[in-house]
């Protein structure tokens, strides 16, 4: 079962504002990315694969500064990620549980209501937090950090 369908993500936490559950959400799911086991081999999502992607999406941010967001750069997020995940899958051919999939999926919902969003400078600033938590909080419960 994926992550996201038992740990929804609630879209007022990109449209409105970031509140208490969204950082707690966050903290929780970096510790289920961090974690992983090569008996019941499952693959956690490392450090080197998050902060490839945080590269994206910081720069991302740089040229929302500059020029205003462009819905189109950040859907150029989503081919980003799954490059990743089809490189983990290729390169960890033993493992059979990728926790870069539950990444994907809950990044993916998440440029979805950031795009669906009447405000999208908003929504892509709390997307900011959102993922910088993430960041943060896979620091703290990353075995290689």
């Amino acid at each position: 079962m994926s992550y996201l369908k038992e740990h929804p993500i609630i879209g007022n936490w990109f449209t409105d504002h970031v509140t208490p559950d969204t950082v707690q959400y966050t903290e929780d799911f970096a510790k289920h990315l961090a974690k992983g086991s090569k008996e019941e081999r499952i693959q956690s999502l490392t450090t080197s694969q998050l902060r490839k992607f945080f590269g994206a999406v910081k720069q991302l941010q740089m040229n929302v500064e500059l020029s205003g967001y462009n819905e189109s750069e950040m859907v150029m997020l989503k081919p980003k990620l799954a490059y990743a995940a089809g490189r983990s899958h290729k390169n960890n051919s033993s493992a059979k549980v990728f926790k870069i999939d539950d990444f994907r999926e809950v990044i993916d919902q998440a440029i979805d209501i950031v795009n669906g969003s009447s405000n999208k400078e908003l929504a892509f600033r709390n997307f900011i937090q959102f993922f910088e938590a993430i960041v943060a909080y896979h620091k703290v419960y990353g075995k290689d950090n």
